[in-house]
């Protein structure tokens, strides 16, 4: 047995392929069954009586040798040859290459003991192009009493041409070879059934979805199937192939949901393979046929947001991988039982070839090694699976050349090098809000799906003559507050800031006097000290606020990161001798890294709530 043959050893049930690979099974199977032998013909046959050194019975193509502690002295032993019937040529992907082999004993082999078999391999065989190696022959048995036959791995000697097993019991012996160019016929076949049944149209294409204020469109581009809906106040875009060409999300975004496949289309192991794999890394999405993928997008400014997706021949190999082993399992039943945890070895082979679009023999053929050590690893197999397997596993370089043509030439075209450009219209509704606070009249505009509550009315929703906005999943998104003056206070320990945005205010103040909306982020990462005393979460904290200040800081204190404007109301305070008051309306949120924040800073909902704060007036 060969080292790489080796690993594919145990038995288990697993699911039925596509139907068209089960038709190919079922010929293999009548193969195995013998029922395509005909009777054998004028056979050689020897007949002899065991001794104490056993027996040795010598046939034209065929040696049985019996150690004498197998069985009792003077057990009787007889063989026959026979010719089978040529093997069928109907997709069959193992092919009978010997005569077959009748073997009987008088009495069962001692526990623990075999016999050995040796078949010397047909010379028409190879006439048709015949050629052998020890990973892909295999010895048929069918026992007396079983109703299917057994696969066992031999030894090989191409000198002699002869393949040689040690056997537990008499019955009907033939050798065999896997045709490895049939089982990846049978593959391509699968893989081009697969894309002419995601073909059709989903439903939800060109539907429309409203969230939060907002109404979004995203017409499908060629290459790709989008659907959007609502979920709690988001806006989830799902993303299917619409041709055989894998896609994968080339810009940053988060996903939202792991794919959804269809059980209809994929077959049974690709479903287990790769749903858990997308599910514990955003850079694993992917979309193939028949599989949608869910991405959130954040309901809320953004009038445009447009992604890109690139073919992703790394998780085509895999969906041909996973139909070739398909196309070798055996049973219809026991989906359930099928080892899913495959998933976590093929993971870092899909991470390591994100950036490919061309299926490249350099990455590609460790891949199918990778991949095919992992099926031995985690999957029970049976001694067939392991034989038909273990032949494909010993030539990754014809498994993976074989993907690639279909990649880059055969029916996926010039798709295969295309990139898929998805847009996404939004149109933002907005309310605005007015009100009077501290004798100062302020209004401002904000996304209509959010909400504003006044905390002079319930100050669990903010402070007295504070208003406190809310987005669509209740969380806090800005504070507005009327003071009577402003404590300018302590500066503290000046820290740089980096400046992320500054919008220009939309209405010139009742003071009157400019303000621009200023996003400053600051890191207290590796300051510990002054983190805690400041009462930080987090490392890093963004502001953005309406300030009357002009030039952007370079520097500020942890505890003055947002600014005031000042407006004028003609109602002196009941505290100082003054008619202006002093308005915060601010923007805060902490993030683990400077990294973290730049990237939300980036996003439409930061956008949409800079466009509210500027909306101020007062």
């Amino acid at each position: 047995m060969s080292k790489r043959s080796a690993v594919f050893s145990r038995a288990h049930g697993v699911p039925s392929p596509a139907a068209s690979v089960v038709a190919v099974l079922a010929g293999v199977a009548l193969l195995l069954n013998g029922c395509a032998l005909m009777p054998d013909a004028k056979a050689a046959s020897q007949e002899t009586r065991t001794t104490a050194q056993g027996a040795v019975l010598e046939l034209a193509g065929a040696t049985i040798t019996v150690p004498g502690t197998a069985v009792a002295t003077d057990t009787a032993v007889s063989a026959s040859l026979g010719r089978p019937a040529a093997a069928p040529q109907d997709g069959g992907v193992l092919r009978t290459v010997s005569q077959k082999l009748q073997l009987t004993l008088g009495a069962p082999l001692a526990d623990g003991a075999a016999m050995s078999v040796t078949l010397t391999l047909d010379p028409q065989e190879y006439a048709k192009g015949f050629s052998p190696s020890v990973d892909s022959l295999a010895l048929v048995h069918q026992r007396k009493d079983a109703a299917e036959p057994e696969l066992m791995r031999v030894a090989w000697n191409p000198d002699t041409k002869e393949v040689n097993a040690q056997v537990p019991a008499d019955g009907e012996f033939w050798a065999v070879h896997v045709d490895v160019s049939q089982v990846l016929k049978t593959v391509q076949s699968g893989v081009e059934k697969t894309a002419e049944m995601a073909a059709s149209k989903p439903s939800c294409v060109g539907q429309q979805a409203a969230a939060a204020g907002m109404t979004f469109d995203a017409p499908s581009p060629a290459g790709a199937w989008i659907c959007l809906r609502e979920s709690t106040g988001k806006v989830v875009v799902s993303v299917s192939a619409s041709t055989s060409v894998p896609l994968r999300l080339a810009t940053a975004e988060q996903r939202f949901g792991a794919a959804v496949p269809n059980p209809t289309i994929l077959n049974p192991y690709f479903q287990q393979v790769f749903t858990p794999l997308v599910k514990g890394a955003n850079a694993r999405a992917g979309a193939v046929p028949g599989a949608a993928v869910e991405f959130e997008l954040s309901a809320a400014g953004a009038d445009q947001t447009e992604w890109t997706f690139q073919p992703y021949p790394a998780l085509f190999l895999l969906n041909y991988l996973s139909i070739m082993v398909a196309a070798t399992l055996e049973s219809q039943e026991n989906l359930e039982d099928f080892d899913a945890t495959t998933a976590a070895c093929v993971a870092p082979l899909v991470d390591t070839t994100m950036e490919q679009i061309s299926l490249a023999s350099s990455w590609a053929v460790p891949f199918v090694e990778g991949f095919m050590d992992c099926v031995a690893k985690t999957v029970q197999i049976s001694p067939r699976m392991d034989v038909i397997l273990g032949s494909l596993n010993a030539v990754p370089e014809l498994v993976a050349s074989s993907a690639a043509a279909l990649w880059e030439q055969g029916f996926l075209g010039e798709q295969a090098r295309e990139s898929v450009t998805v847009n996404i219209a939004g149109t933002m509704q907005w309310a605005r809000y007015s009100g009077t606070l501290n004798a100062a009249k302020i209004s401002f505009e904000h996304p209509a799906g959010w909400t504003v509550m006044d905390g002079s009315i319930n100050q669990q929703f903010g402070q007295r003559n504070s208003v406190v906005v809310y987005d669509h999943s209740g969380s806090k998104k800005a504070e507005l507050t009327v003071m009577d003056s402003v404590h300018a206070g302590i500066a503290g320990t000046l820290v740089p800031v980096t400046v992320l945005g500054t919008v220009a205010g939309g209405a010139k103040l009742s003071a009157p006097a400019p303000f621009a909306v200023q996003s400053l982020a600051m890191d207290l990462g590796g300051k510990d000290q002054l983190r805690k005393s400041n009462l930080w979460p987090q490392n890093v904290k963004l502001a953005a606020s309406i300030s009357a200040a002009a030039a952007e800081p370079t520097q500020r204190a942890p505890g003055q990161l947002t600014g005031t404007v000042t407006v004028e109301t003609g109602v002196k305070s009941a505290v100082h001798n003054t008619t202006t008051r002093q308005v915060s309306f601010s923007h805060v949120s902490n993030f683990d890294d400077m990294a973290s924040a730049q990237n939300y800073a980036g996003g439409s909902e930061f956008a949409a709530i800079q466009k509210m704060l500027a909306s101020f007036t007062g």
